[in-house]
């Protein structure tokens, strides 16, 4: 059995990651108000640090500022990037976002291919039980759908290519993803 001071330690450590992980959150919560609240300046000031630790929520809030000029200039390559960080870490509306992106070809070469492989990623991430609150919509119907639109018009090249990225993808757990 361990000394009581290690498992004050193990204990003090697992306080300390829940106070950082409840920082983060505040921050978060902070950071978002801003940016709806239309304050991008603040907004971008929050989540620029937390994005640069890692964050996928950050990541695909700083993206969105880039894709739109959301008070910085707009940057159509690196919203792209942070989308692609911020879904290489499982965040599914980054995904989501990177697909439109390759489907028309902004921030990234258009690719079909691409488009489906991240919408089925993100779908294989939802799981089937997932709903949103209050609403009784499924998270995944919009990714369904868009899907669906984008299959309806791909050529079987395509499909394969792309069903093919996202097991490699998957199975590499996120490092080779293209």
């Amino acid at each position: 059995m361990a000394p009581m001071h290690v498992w004050r330690a193990l204990l003090f450590a697992g306080l300390l990651v829940t106070a950082g992980q409840s920082a983060v959150a505040d921050e978060m919560e902070e950071g978002w108000r801003a940016y709806v609240g239309g304050n991008y300046a603040k907004a971008y000031e929050i989540f620029a640090p937390i994005a640069e630790r890692g964050n996928a929520r950050a990541m695909a809030i700083l993206a969105n500022m880039y894709r739109y000029g959301d008070g910085v200039e707009l940057d159509p390559e690196r919203s792209a990037r942070l989308y692609r960080q911020a879904g290489l870490l499982g965040h599914v509306a980054a995904q989501y976002e990177l697909a439109q992106l390759y489907l028309i070809g902004f921030g990234v070469e258009q690719s079909v291919a691409h488009t489906l492989m991240w919408l089925t990623i993100a779908l294989d991430l939802i799981g089937f039980e997932e709903f949103v609150a209050d609403s009784g919509a499924s998270k995944r119907q919009p990714i369904t759908e868009f899907r669906q639109n984008v299959v309806s018009q791909a050529n079987f090249m395509d499909l394969a290519r792309a069903l093919d990225m996202a097991a490699n993808c998957r199975k590499s757990k996120f490092t080779a993803c293209d």
